[in-house]
């Protein structure tokens, strides 16, 4: 449970220090008043990453060089210090004022779920947009996945920056090749196994406001590698091809994820209505999976906006899976009537201050 955090330079927050002691918790305020900001902050503790820009900078205001964030966390039996500073394009973290040179030591200290208007984008946008929601989920459920994905990419990187060379060196593109392979089968593997297990936690969760409807998830890697070797193979055959393409043509970073709603391709096929329900299921069984595996004070849910005009019986479910999170953060232009929000703390938020 986040008990404490303080931004400085983020986004519109100049400096503003907030504490929480209470599982919901409401941020009220108008549009562009800072509500979202804030998610992603406590989003961004959890991951090191943003919802919402794949761009660090960005995240700074005008008005600094870089943003600092410090969250206090109450675990079950200990309490925890982070801090996050960016400052000359450079990331810097701490734990307990102790400083840390590896995001896979510092993240998951809390696991965040957010629920955003713009999830619908997981399944009608492009293929970039399904990958980072199914690593995104299986990096906080399985510690060893964030590690393949930081070899993976190092190897990558690494590998399409000879290969974009005009001489081609077969040695040094081999030289990367092993590490590709042996992250990229593990991450391979974690997918197909992801795919089945949310596929079924959703339909559990589809079937109790709707019982016609069956939901899947296929994974579809460009060559179905599940083992190094077979993975080296298809390096050694594409080699050539890549060098002439200047870039690795498959891979993980090439894999796709159909959505099916009733055996039809949800991209192509769905209304936007059935888009955000699925998109709210997926997130819902987010929640249900991390507290199968984790304390629940440690998992918490962002809501951006996206509880207001859903059906009465979503709303139900929506709210009864809630309690399998630590604590949540609700945003709002006005408190709502729920009976759920009863008894929560309200932060009303305008112009980056709280109040």
């Amino acid at each position: 449970m986040i008990k404490k955090i303080y931004l400085e330079g983020f986004r519109n927050y100049n400096k503003v220090e907030i504490s929480f002691n209470n599982k919901v918790n409401l941020l009220i305020g108008n549009n562009g008043q800072g509500k979202t900001n804030l998610l992603e902050a406590l989003f961004f503790t959890g991951m090191l990453r943003s919802f919402r820009t794949i761009q660090l900078r960005e995240l700074k205001s005008l008005e600094h060089q870089g943003f600092l964030i410090k969250t206090q966390i109450n675990h079950q039996d200990w309490i925890e210090n982070l801090e996050i500073n960016y400052i000359n394009n450079k990331r810097n973290l701490k734990i307990d004022e102790k400083s840390v040179y590896k995001s896979s030591e510092f993240i998951k200290r809390v696991k965040p779920v957010v629920f955003s208007p713009d999830d619908q984008v997981i399944i009608k946008g492009n293929s970039i947009n399904r990958r980072r929601f199914i690593d995104f989920l299986i990096s906080l459920l399985e510690p060893e996945y964030i590690v393949m994905l930081q070899h993976y990419s190092f190897a990558l990187k690494s590998r399409n920056i000879i290969l974009k060379n005009n001489e081609l060196n077969i040695e040094m593109i081999k030289a990367y090749e092993p590490l590709l392979a042996e992250s990229g089968a593990v991450i391979n593997n974690y997918r197909e196994k992801y795919c089945s297990i949310l596929s079924k936690s959703i339909n559990r969760i589809l079937n109790q406001f709707y019982q016609q409807k069956e939901f899947t998830i296929k994974y579809k890697p460009l060559y179905k590698c599940f083992s190094k070797e077979t993975l080296l193979e298809r390096f050694e055959l594409e080699r050539e091809r890549d060098f002439k393409r200047g870039f690795s043509s498959f891979g993980p970073q090439t894999d796709e994820f159909d959505f099916l709603l009733d055996n039809k391709l949800m991209r192509s096929f769905a209304s936007n209505g059935q888009c955000r329900l699925i998109a709210l299921c997926l997130k819902m069984s987010s929640v249900e999976l991390l507290a199968t595996q984790n304390d629940k004070d440690d998992i918490i849910v962002l809501v951006d906006d996206v509880t207001g005009d859903l059906d009465k019986s979503i709303k139900e479910t929506f709210f009864s899976i809630m309690d399998y999170a630590g604590q949540v953060f609700f945003t709002f232009t006005e408190k709502p009537d729920e009976k759920y929000f009863k008894n929560g703390n309200i932060y009303n938020i305008r112009n980056g201050k709280i109040f």
